[in-house]
């Protein structure tokens, strides 16, 4: 074989992959690694095109190549617990994470992902204090600032979130999905006008932005401007049916009770009807 074949060959389908050409790559880095079976890159590129082939045991397999030649690569060592994590062994995945956190502590990537993982398996408490970790050494990080805020959201934590969302939309100004956790931060805090120019904000950023017309109508039906609330529910349905239809449902929920007739008015007024079902009516003047 031409020495420098192999070269040229390992260079193609790294461009193969960066244009999102995983099935035309992978036969390339299968006789590239057959032919170069010491050398961790192509068994590295090859494990994340048979990854992006949904061949995830054999992707595994590769990764395990890469292991053995270079033990401490924790480019492999993260593409391994992103794998585990697709075949469902979480616990696994958490324990590779572990292991690659020993080699570098402060990684982002790995303080990141591990604090997903710790999500999914329904630990907040250990998922909050890998983001806190991450955000200490890098306090303006997009993806930890956003999924932070959105496990506080999600934990009921309102006053804690809102200040972690409007540290995202402030200094990632131009990201639609800050504007649009803000947003959904504000509309929890009955912030109505407040929420109304976040998701406004992110719309302008991304257009097709689907949850973002929801939320929108959402504030848009609580200040009572109904006919531009419908407009802007019908939109994320035309946008996006299957997550409005998820989004009712919350809507629903929040809401406190069940909408058979989704429209502005009915979410209004139940939403009304939910403030004074919690007052405190004991100390009513008779």
């Amino acid at each position: 074989m031409d020495k420098h074949k192999p070269a040229l060959m390992l260079n193609q389908a790294e461009k193969l992959l960066q244009q999102g050409q995983h099935l035309q790559a992978l036969p390339l880095l299968e006789q590239y690694t057959s032919s170069q079976p010491q050398d961790a890159r192509g068994w590295l590129l090859l494990a994340i095109a048979l990854h992006q082939s949904h061949k995830l045991q054999e992707a595994l397999h590769a990764l395990e190549n890469v292991l053995s030649i270079e033990p401490r690569h924790l480019q492999a060592r993260n593409i391994k617990a992103v794998v585990l994590c697709d075949l469902g062994k979480l616990q696994e995945a958490m324990q590779v994470y572990r292991e690659a956190l020993t080699l570098a502590p402060g990684d982002t990537s790995l303080l990141l992902n591990m604090a997903i993982v710790l999500e999914q398996t329904g630990d907040s408490t250990a998922a909050l204090e890998h983001y806190d970790l991450l955000l200490k050494h890098h306090p303006d990080h997009a993806s930890a600032l956003l999924n932070r805020g959105a496990l506080l959201l999600r934990l009921g934590r309102l006053q804690e979130a809102l200040h972690n969302n409007r540290q995202l939309a402030t200094t990632h100004s131009n990201w639609e999905h800050a504007h649009f956790n803000l947003g959904e931060t504000l509309l929890a805090l009955e912030q109505w006008q407040p929420a109304l120019a976040a998701y406004t904000r992110a719309l302008e950023m991304q257009p097709a932005m689907a949850k973002a017309h929801f939320g929108r109508g959402l504030a848009l039906a609580m200040l009572q401007r109904f006919a531009e609330a419908q407009q802007a529910l019908n939109t994320a349905q035309s946008l996006d049916p299957a997550a409005c239809e998820q989004s009712k449902l919350a809507a629903a929920a929040r809401s406190g009770g069940e909408l058979h007739e989704f429209n502005p008015q009915v979410i209004y007024l139940l939403k009304q009807a939910l403030r004074l079902s919690l007052c405190d009516w004991s100390h009513w003047q008779k």
